[in-house]
């Protein structure tokens, strides 16, 4: 009998434990659910501060280099600036609606915090791609301009202006714009690695923490 009654307390420590380590993992997902839904906001915000830099800056710009400089509407690459502008309205308009998403998720907490990363991870990697190929196109757009109005815009218009018949001079002159050319592209990487990191380093370093606590259960 009495050996009957240690192990009834037994199974009724083992059964009050494992209720006690199931509650603990409820609270420490809904705690990490919590934890996860405000560092979703925090990026929400951080995309909406990119909309609206890119609609009260870019956007301004592309239409006063329009404006101002007629004669670029003439080449291609200026429509290309113009449309990689545009397509980035409806990137940004899924990542914020990935956002809104997540926050709705109840159920399989660190596959959505996974996808948010990716997305967020893909989106500065091309974004920093963009800013690093706009310092040669806006560089050459510079340089275009100062072919005069009475030539035609081109750039055998450009090389007739810029370089002699001295290859000496030639090279000198190469190299000095390359060098300039090369202190944009540096300058460029430097601000936007720490406008990327302000807006969203933070917070994917903190999603990658709760994916890490996640997978420690």
């Amino acid at each position: 009998m009495e050996m009957e009654l240690e192990e009834f307390k037994d199974q009724m420590n083992r059964e009050v434990e494992s209720k006690s380590n199931w509650a603990a993992t409820v609270d420490l997902k809904e705690m990490i659910h919590r934890r996860s839904g405000s560092v979703v906001q925090k990026i929400r915000r951080s995309l909406w501060i990119e909309l609206l830099i890119l609609i009260f800056i870019n956007v301004p710009i592309a239409i006063d280099i329009g404006v101002s400089y007629p004669r670029l509407l003439q080449l291609n690459l200026i429509w290309f600036i113009f449309l990689l502008i545009i397509a980035t309205f409806p990137v940004l308009g899924y990542l914020i609606s990935k956002t809104y998403w997540f926050e709705k998720q109840s159920s399989n907490i660190k596959e959505n915090l996974s996808h948010i990363h990716i997305l967020i991870h893909r989106y500065c990697q091309i974004n920093m791609l963009l800013a690093l190929l706009s310092a040669p196109i806006g560089y050459c757009l510079g340089l275009l301009l100062s072919v005069p109005a009475s030539e035609p815009l081109s750039w055998q218009s450009l090389k007739n202006i810029l370089f002699t018949s001295s290859e000496t001079e030639n090279l000198i002159l190469f190299l000095i714009l390359l060098g300039i050319l090369l202190f944009f592209e540096l300058v460029i990487y430097f601000l936007m690695r720490w406008y990327l990191r302000v807006l969203f380093g933070k917070y994917l370093r903190k999603i990658k923490q709760l994916i890490s606590e996640l997978e420690a259960e």
